[in-house]
């Protein structure tokens, strides 16, 4: 989360109040977040014999990149902003579901005695 904060914008990104943190806007921004959060670890879970620690460094650094590219593409538009608060949504929703998912791994991996489990 720490490279977000470097990576966003000074300034109005954070205090705009036509961008407030809660809304519509905001709620598609988390359910996107949770999509691709979900897709990559659960892809990487079924294909990979990675180590589990290593599947969630990968999904939880490089998941929130569409969301990046999405705020710098607004940027570009007339009339609309890079968006710092919508960034986070974007962010907080690929992390907590990759966390969730390795949680869930490790768990299934402790019950079942074994490294890899079987994804759901």
């Amino acid at each position: 989360m720490l490279v977000l904060l470097v990576l966003i914008p000074s300034g109005n990104a954070w205090a705009d109040i036509r961008d407030p943190w809660w809304g519509r806007d905001k709620a598609l921004h988390l359910t996107v977040g949770t999509g691709i959060g979900a897709g990559c670890y659960g892809t990487l879970w079924a294909a990979s014999t990675d180590p589990a620690e290593a599947r969630l460094l990968l999904c939880a650094t490089l998941g929130w990149v569409p969301g990046i590219a999405k705020e710098i593409y607004d940027a570009g538009q007339p009339a609309n902003h890079f968006s710092g608060k919508d960034l986070f949504w974007t962010s907080l929703g690929v992390l907590a579901t990759t966390a969730l998912l390795f949680g869930i791994e490790q768990w299934l991996a402790g019950s079942a005695g074994g490294e890899k489990s079987v994804p759901p």
